[in-house]
């Protein structure tokens, strides 16, 4: 019974490893190509492994989903995991925003140990958790308005 939300924690590990490696332009993953890189590097190699890595993120819920547990318990442990992912992506997000708020928190030395626990613990950074929540959501507001200005051809 417990094969399939195992299962699941690996892709979703395997997934999110694949979006990481684009972020960071890692070439390298357990001592081979990582998978953009083994397409070519380039836009398709980009495009291509962004899309396997959703559908292992995808796969992996549904792996919980189908599994044989009791309602009510796959419904929680869904439920738990989805909170995992976004933690996850979350801690992805601050690992790339961070320096570019020009912000040096205790929270930039923790991210990387601690994103493979799906858990990003920034409470001890000089910003608080709200003043990063709002500089990165002004931050988006900055760019979505900016997406507005510029003219569709």
């Amino acid at each position: 019974e417990i094969l399939q939300p195992a299962a699941a924690i690996e892709i979703f590990q395997t997934a999110i490893l694949a979006h990481d490696d684009i972020i960071d332009l890692s070439p390298i993953r357990r001592g081979k190509p990582t998978i953009y890189r083994q397409l070519g590097g380039e836009h398709y190699a980009f495009s291509q492994t962004i899309c396997l890595g959703d559908i292992g993120l995808f796969y992996s819920v549904q792996l919980i989903a189908d599994s044989d547990f009791d309602d009510q318990l796959k419904n929680q442990a869904v439920s738990m995991f989805c909170q995992m992912a976004v933690n996850t992506v979350s801690g992805q997000m601050l690992d790339v925003e961070l320096p570019r708020l020009n912000q040096k928190t205790e929270a930039e030395g923790t991210i990387a140990d601690n994103e493979r626990e799906a858990y990003i613990p920034i409470t001890r950074s000089r910003l608080s958790n709200a003043d990063i929540r709002n500089r990165l959501e002004a931050e988006s507001l900055k760019r979505l308005e900016r997406m507005q200005e510029v003219p569709n051809d």
